[in-house]
């Protein structure tokens, strides 16, 4: 059951990096930190876009980015269940689709 809500959290992940992307962009990458703290987390969110080779100036405004933060939280929460609870996040995604999760 985890496994399957891993990568249905995953593919909402990346459902929301499209519905919140800037215009022709090619790639869009991500690291995150998530600290455990009490019932919580602290985190840290470093993000870019990019067209072609070029890294665009461009964020996703502060309330997606806010529900991002909140399903990554959960799907940290849902790896724990099987001992693969993470801090570290690295993430890529294409505008043909791809993706790739690196969990550290």
């Amino acid at each position: 059951m985890s496994i399957e809500k891993s990568k249905e959290l995953q593919e909402r992940i990346v459902i929301t990096i499209f519905e919140n992307a800037p215009e022709n962009w090619d790639k869009y990458c991500q690291y995150l930190e998530l600290i455990p703290l009490d019932d919580d987390f602290d985190n840290s969110l470093l993000s870019v876009w990019f067209n072609g080779s070029e890294e665009m100036d461009y964020k996703i405004n502060a309330s997606n980015e806010y529900a991002l933060y909140k399903l990554f939280a959960e799907l940290n929460n849902v790896m724990k269940q099987t001992n693969k609870r993470w801090t570290t996040c690295k993430m890529k995604v294409t505008s043909d689709g791809r993706y790739n999760f690196d969990f550290g």
